[in-house]
């Protein structure tokens, strides 16, 4: 990933940010304007794992296809990283 490293949750809250649940049509509108990080929820099922693993794998091995899933994962690993992260209680 080009850029700057994504902060942890922790990080970002403690350089006096703040993470809010923002309610959306897709888990891919996640925003970040006045401080304020928004990511809408995701509503997590005993397969959760193995879809968003299936839908990685898809775009590694199709070059043309855009890494939309794998760099929602790679934010989201890079977001939560502690247990502390897992934590947070998020506002609305």
């Amino acid at each position: 990933m080009d850029g700057e490293p994504i902060p942890s949750a922790t990080t970002i809250l403690m350089a006096g940010m703040k993470i809010k649940i923002a309610w959306a049509d897709s888990i891919l509108d996640i925003t970040f304007s006045n401080g304020v990080l928004e990511i809408p929820p995701l509503l997590l099922h005993e397969t959760t794992e193995i879809i968003f693993r299936n839908l990685v794998s898809f775009e590694q091995c199709f070059p043309s296809y855009s890494p939309i899933v794998t760099s929602y994962a790679i934010f989201m690993d890079k977001l939560i990283h502690t247990e502390t992260d897992m934590k947070i209680t998020l506002y609305e």
